[in-house]
C-alpha cells in the first residue's frame, strides 16, 4: 500500500513538473532511477549533479521512503562535517519536492543515522539566475520630433556696484587739447616807490676828558712820614 502511495505521489510531482516546464522551470529527480537512498559509493550524487545546470525556479524531487530517509538543506559548514542539528530546512516525508528559489550554492544531506557520514548521502549544487529575459521591443519607426530650443535671453549690462566692496566707477579719460592756452597778461609795473629804510647813526665818542685828581697835600705827606718813622722805630726796638 505504501509503495502505491509513493508511486502516486511521484506521478503527481511529474505532472506538476510538466506544468512548470511551460513556465521555464525544470524538474530533476535526484539520483535518477536510484532515487534518494544510501548510495553505492561516495561520489554517486556528486556525479549525478555534475550533469545538469540548475537555475532559479527549478525543482528537485527526492524520491525516498518516509522514516527511512530525510532531506535537509544545511550550511556549508554543516555539509562538510555532516552536522545533523539546526538545518536550514528539513523534510521527513517522501517523496519531497524542493524548489530552488535563490542563486548560489545549496547543500543537501540525509539526517538519518550515519547516512551522511559513512554513506555520503549528500550533495551540493550551484544554482544560477533564471535564464529567461524580458522580451526585446522592436525599434519604433516613429522619429521623435525634437523640441524647440528655448530662446537665449540677450545679455543685459548691469552697472557696477558703488560703495564699499564694489568696483570703482570708470572715469572717462579726456584727451589733451591741441589748442594752446591764451597768454596771460603781465600786470603793469607799480608807480609806487617803496620807502627807504632809516639807518641808525651811532653818537660820536665824547670829547670830555675826566678831571685829574689833585696831588696829595703837605699834611698828607707829613702824616705818612710820621707813620713811617713810627714803624722804623718799632722795628729797631724789636731788634735790640
Amino acid at each position: 500500500m505504501e509503495k502505491i502511495l509513493n508511486r502516486a505521489t511521484l506521478v503527481t510531482l511529474v505532472v506538476v513538473a510538466a506544468l512548470l516546464g511551460h513556465t521555464g522551470a525544470t524538474t530533476y529527480v535526484v539520483g535518477g532511477s536510484l532515487g534518494w537512498t544510501f548510495p553505492p559509493n561516495a561520489t554517486t550524487y556528486a556525479a549525478w549533479a555534475s550533469q545538469y545546470t540548475f537555475t532559479v525556479r527549478d525543482v528537485l524531487v527526492f524520491n525516498f521512503t518516509t522514516n527511512f530517509h530525510t532531506v535537509a538543506t544545511v550550511t556549508k559548514a554543516s555539509f562538510d562535517t555532516c552536522t545533523l542539528t539546526n538545518p536550514i530546512s528539513l523534510t521527513t516525508t517522501g517523496p519531497a519536492s524542493i524548489p530552488l528559489t535563490t542563486p548560489g550554492e545549496v547543500y543537501f544531506l540525509c539526517t538519518i543515522g550515519q547516512h551522511c557520514a559513512f554513506g555520503s548521502q549528500k550533495f551540493a549544487i550551484n544554482v544560477t539566475s533564471s535564464s529567461s529575459s524580458p522580451p526585446v521591443l522592436p525599434p519604433s519607426s516613429i522619429t521623435p520630433t525634437p523640441s524647440p530650443l528655448p530662446e537665449t535671453p540677450s545679455p543685459t549690462t548691469t552697472p557696477p556696484a558703488l560703495g564699499p566692496g564694489g568696483p570703482a566707477p570708470t572715469i572717462p579719460v579726456i584727451p589733451p587739447s591741441t589748442n594752446s592756452p591764451p597768454p596771460v597778461a603781465s600786470p603793469p609795473p607799480s608807480s609806487i616807490v617803496p620807502p627807504t629804510p632809516t639807518l641808525e647813526v651811532s653818537p660820536p665818542p665824547s670829547s670830555i676828558v675826566p678831571p685829574t685828581p689833585p696831588p696829595p697835600s703837605a699834611a698828607t705827606r707829613l702824616g705818612l712820614a710820621s707813620i713811617f718813622s713810627i714803624f722804623i722805630s718799632v722795628g729797631v726796638c724789636l731788634l735790640f
